[in-house]
């Protein structure tokens, strides 16, 4: 996005709005959003052909400041129900995305630790501290993994 020296949007970039909206619209193809509570939604794709990718609210303990940044927060039952719910998928290709927490090791998933910056503290101004971000990949995954972690992860 271009701004001009007084921080506006320039109308310039509305010529290029419907070129980004087709690429967008490309890469969508085939993919399902859904609006809805995870927990409830998650077993209707345990279908072979699926990949499930769940990035929940961080666990409570793990988090910097609970309450602040989310519309939807984790109240203390989210990660038991959320657990469960992984647990039973059979089909499903599964990345979870989370800080360490052992609710997620108790499914005994592969872990890939990623090292990257937190970028909410970025927009306060401070000082950008390395964000402990772990992926667990469910037994459904195939090995080896794909190419796509192979810069940003130590593999365990």
């Amino acid at each position: 996005i271009l701004f001009d020296r007084r921080g506006r949007w320039q109308a310039g970039v509305w010529q290029n709005l419907p070129e980004k909206l087709l690429a967008a619209a490309a890469r969508l193809s085939g993919v399902a959003l859904e609006c809805g509570d995870a927990v409830d939604l998650i077993p209707r794709y345990d279908q072979p052909d699926a990949v499930i990718y769940c990035d929940p609210p961080y666990a409570s303990a793990e988090r910097l400041a609970p309450g602040k940044g989310y519309r939807h927060d984790d109240d203390g039952t989210l990660w038991p129900r959320l657990v469960e719910v992984l647990a039973e998928i059979r089909h499903a290709a599964v990345l979870l995305s989370a800080y360490p927490c052992p609710e997620a090791e108790r499914l005994g998933w592969r872990s890939v630790p990623l090292k990257h910056k937190r970028t909410v503290q970025a927009r306060a101004g401070n000082t950008l501290s390395v964000a402990p971000e772990v992926l667990w990949l469910s037994p459904t995954v195939p090995e080896p993994v794909p190419a796509l972690f192979a810069e940003t992860a130590a593999w365990q």
